[in-house]
């Protein structure tokens, strides 16, 4: 028997917002019985940081080149004394032409070295990491 219609208006849905941003990220999130923006909830809470915060650094490092951690720690855990990889959606799109707006010091920062990934894993592979630790 189909279901009916008056069912399946009563389901709700989680609608999720990812910004990945290029050196912080934040989460949102709201269900689809309400209506207004104020119904938006901002994740707040990030491990590896006591004070309340809408966004958490995008920050990745792995375990594998850092042997005084078990796990890959992200966000506020990866701190500075670890080996770990930020600002890596600026190398998702190496074909992207400099345009007037753009910020110069990256782009000088882009070809010093600064911006750079570990050897096993290409910037996608790198944002899609970290976007899992993020998830789970």
């Amino acid at each position: 028997m189909a279901a009916s219609t008056s069912n399946i208006s009563t389901q709700h849905k989680l609608i999720v917002g990812i910004d990945y941003g290029t050196t912080f990220s934040g989460v949102s999130y709201v269900t689809t019985d309400k209506s207004g923006s104020d119904d938006i909830k901002i994740i707040t809470s990030w491990p590896g940081e006591q004070a309340s915060s809408s966004k958490t650094p995008t920050r990745i490092a792995y375990a594998r080149e850092n042997p005084l951690i078990q796990d890959n720690r992200w966000g506020f855990q990866a701190h500075s004394k670890l080996i770990s990889y930020s600002w890596t959606k600026l190398l998702l799109d190496n074909n992207a032409k400099v345009g007037e707006h753009d910020d110069p010091t990256l782009s000088q920062m882009a070809g010093s070295g600064i911006l750079k990934l570990p050897s096993f894993r290409e910037a996608a592979g790198v944002c899609e990491d970290f976007l899992h630790e993020v998830y789970t």
